[in-house]
């Protein structure tokens, strides 16, 4: 796909924007993790730093199969047994500190940039959309750049049922009609962009037909590997290449 086209520049929230997964922070995931397989595992402590090692090395699988897979790993004879598993990630969530995250160095001056360039600018994210818009008052200035942040929230499905209304083709189809109210222009999805760092979002940026660009992580292995087997239209290093693949929104 052809960036020149986009004209709205989705972003991803944790992981893109917000540094959720720097292991030397108190209160981000793979501290917080540490911190949870320590108080059920209390024979462990002091092996923090090989925790979030592991944490690292299983990154995109599911919690509780970290969790065993760190016990295993860490020669562990009595793991938490099945009807604890929920103790445990309830005792993880409860270590996460979603105030004391920051923001990735890049963050406020990208896309005070591409806004200054002349993009719409908006956060499309699995965050419950609550959350996500209280957390994001705690950064006035990236908030500030923003046009719209959309998060996580219910849709109907059918009577009787309900499921999530996520990333992917549920967000390109909220957005080109928010745009065509906003502007009177109807967006096609190329002329989104979405950012974000985890395969899910490739498969779902793909799947919509947006602009889709993934974003490394060098402390998980093999990230760009893991993206690119979903044919992302770019890789990324960081926030600020972002500025050499979208150079003008105005003239579009």
């Amino acid at each position: 796909m052809n960036p020149d086209a986009v004209k709205v520049v989705m972003f991803d929230y944790d992981g893109v924007l917000r540094d959720a997964m720097n292991p030397h922070l108190p209160g981000t995931k793979p501290h917080a993790f540490a911190k949870a397989v320590v108080d059920f595992q209390p024979s462990l402590r002091g092996r923090e730093t090989e925790i979030s090692g592991l944490y690292f090395a299983t990154s995109g699988k599911n919690r509780i199969y970290q969790l065993h897979y760190v016990e295993e790993q860490l020669g562990i004879d009595s793991p938490v047994k099945a009807e604890q598993e929920k103790n445990w990630s309830d005792s993880f969530n409860s270590f996460i500190d979603t105030t004391n995250l920051p923001l990735f160095p890049e963050a406020i001056d990208v896309t005070k940039e591409l806004k200054k360039r002349g993009y719409t600018l908006m956060i499309g994210s699995s965050v419950p959309q609550e959350r996500l818009e209280s957390e994001v008052t705690l950064f006035p200035d990236l908030e500030e750049n923003m046009d719209l942040i959309l998060g996580n929230q219910k849709m109907s499905k059918g009577v009787g049922t309900e499921g999530n209304f996520i990333k992917g083709v549920p967000y390109v189809s909220f957005v080109t009609g928010w745009y065509l109210g906003k502007s009177g222009v109807l967006l096609k999805p190329e002329e989104i962009a979405f950012i974000g760092d985890a395969p899910e979002d490739m498969k779902a940026g793909y799947e919509a037909g947006s602009f889709t660009i993934g974003i490394t992580n060098h402390l998980i292995p093999g990230t760009r590997e893991r993206l690119e087997k979903h044919d992302p239209d770019r890789i990324i290093l960081g926030l600020s290449e972002l500025l050499e693949i979208f150079t003008d929104g105005e003239t579009k």
